[in-house]
């Protein structure tokens, strides 16, 4: 068994995060957000951007507790047992695979039209595409994401400045006809575009200092709360909710609007680099879980070798991709991006629990008093009490608008 490189720095594992969760939602749910918040869709962002800072501390206390790639798999387990924490593993794992099936058939929808091949066989092909270089070195994919990042973020403040600062709108801002549970629905919606940050806990281990997950946590939360809010307000002003819904990729829309057809195109690429990096960065996250939980269980032994080549995990990467490519038989992104949702408010659910119950422990204080979240907390456990309540709510609430 080898060890995985500790390569990674505080700059790197925060554009992980940021990359991660900017990645796909933005670009491809704002759409689906805005079919049920229309012109209050930048609420259903702010109130999702809240629900995820809340939910984040949990996992910043966690790293803090435990600094190695599944210390979430080990904090359940040694505060619920072992049968508690495989299960939650299993929808840790779950979530990452839903969220790579979800984005990599978001860019088979995408480029289906244009080349006339099944989504689905796209979706498998960028899969296979994303597994390799993730196979390659974790420093090549931090590259890669990287250059996707800054040029996300870029194309983001165009459409931002262009869309608040620049275009007139005749658009009506009327809300009497938004509904609450309508607002409270596209926040779970919202939540995926999100989910990310809980991935960074996954590169503890090949962090040059543990320290900075979760910094990097925190800071790619808030920074892509920002952005979000400031997105969906650009977007809202300037493009009704009806066209939004309809189209693919709305950002791209947004952008035919503002700058013709031709300058539009180079959107589309910043579109899929934005989509593809989320997808390399998922499959970074899964895999690494799966490889550290593997170093548990010795019939899992294939998954913890490490390429002597590489220094990557490729059996366990090879897994992910097999598992998210099984769950492309779910052929309706808004579905994927549902199951995710609720898959992710019961792991979080469960990691909140925990932590309200350990969090009066004196070697468990010890370790998070240099904490911020401590701060707040005034040694109770206040932000996770939060944290489990806006989970179960959000969960309950999901499960009742899509079932009534």
């Amino acid at each position: 068994m080898s060890k995985l490189s500790k390569v990674l720095s505080f700059m790197d594992i925060y554009l992980l995060s940021v990359g991660y969760i900017i990645g796909a939602g933005i670009f491809i749910l704002i759409g689906d957000v805005s079919k049920y918040a229309k012109s209050l869709s930048w609420l259903s962002f702010s109130i999702a951007g809240i629900f995820a800072l809340i939910i984040s501390t949990t996992y910043i206390d966690i790293s803090t507790i435990y600094s190695s790639n599944h210390g979430d798999y080990k904090f359940v387990k040694n505060t619920l047992g072992e049968i508690p924490a495989i299960i939650t593993v299993l929808l840790m794992i779950g979530v990452g695979v839903t969220t790579i099936s979800t984005v990599a058939l978001s860019i088979g929808k995408f480029l289906s039209p244009i080349i006339s091949i099944s989504p689905r066989i796209i979706a498998l092909i960028v899969i296979l595409l994303f597994t390799s270089v993730n196979c390659f070195g974790v420093k090549e994919t931090t590259y890669f994401n990287h250059f996707c990042t800054f040029t996300e973020i870029l194309g983001l403040l165009i459409v931002c400045i262009t869309g608040l600062f620049f275009h007139k709108s005749s658009l009506p801002t009327n809300t009497k006809n938004i509904k609450i549970p309508d607002i409270l629905y596209s926040s779970i919606l919202a939540i995926f575009v999100y989910s990310g940050f809980e991935s960074t806990v996954k590169l503890t281990e090949e962090a040059k200092d543990p320290n900075d997950i979760p910094k990097a946590i925190f800071a790619s939360v808030i920074t892509t709360s920002v952005i979000y809010v400031l997105v969906s307000l650009a977007v809202i002003k300037c493009c009704n909710t009806k066209t939004l819904h309809e189209s693919t990729i709305p950002i791209v829309t947004m952008a035919k609007m503002f700058f013709g057809s031709n300058i539009s195109k180079l959107f589309y690429i910043i579109a899929l680099l934005s989509i593809s990096n989320t997808l390399v960065i998922s499959i970074l996250g899964s895999s690494r879980m799966l490889f550290s939980v593997s170093r548990e269980y010795s019939i899992l032994n294939l998954f913890n070798h490490v390429n002597e080549t590489y220094n990557t995990p490729i059996y366990a990467i090879i897994a992910i991709a097999i598992a998210s490519i099984v769950a492309l038989l779910f052929k309706n992104v808004e579905v994927l991006a549902s199951i995710t949702s609720y898959l992710m408010f019961i792991v979080f659910s469960v990691l909140s629990y925990c932590l309200i119950i350990v969090y009066d422990k004196d070697d468990i204080q010890d370790k998070l008093k240099n904490n911020w979240t401590y701060k707040i907390n005034q040694g109770k456990p206040i932000l996770p009490i939060l944290g489990l309540g806006l989970n179960l709510g959000m969960l309950g609430f999901g499960a009742y608008h899509h079932f009534a």
